[in-house]
């Protein structure tokens, strides 16, 4: 079973960033291919780092507005945010390894641990 939901917007607005801690947001295009590459690599992170980093998909064809309200200008786009609040982004063309170290300072401040 896969630890990365898809979320709508709406969801994502109303439910996912009212939420206390880490969320990482795998903005990603359905025709985008290096967002398809790096699925598998996001659902094995997304285990790794659970249950202190919360993933979710967002589409940005379907919530298009969504995306520019953010300025996400480019695919893939990950969002790391704590508490609501962006903290940090990686956007363009992310390596697997950008994506583990992503992932890692994600979860160090989930932690609280700013090493």
């Amino acid at each position: 079973m896969s630890l990365v939901t898809e979320v709508t917007r709406d969801e994502l607005d109303q439910e996912v960033l009212r939420e206390p801690g880490i969320v990482v947001v795998d903005v990603w295009g359905p025709r985008c291919g290096p967002c398809l590459q790096l699925m598998p690599v996001v659902e094995k992170l997304a285990a790794e780092w659970a249950p202190m980093v919360r993933v979710v998909k967002l589409n940005s064809q379907t919530n298009a507005m969504w995306c520019v309200r953010r300025q996400v200008l480019g695919l893939p786009t990950f969002l790391m945010f704590k508490d609501g609040k962006e903290q940090a982004r990686l956007s363009g063309d992310v390596t697997p390894g950008q994506l583990e170290t992503f992932f890692r300072e994600a979860a160090q401040q989930a932690s609280g641990d700013k090493q």
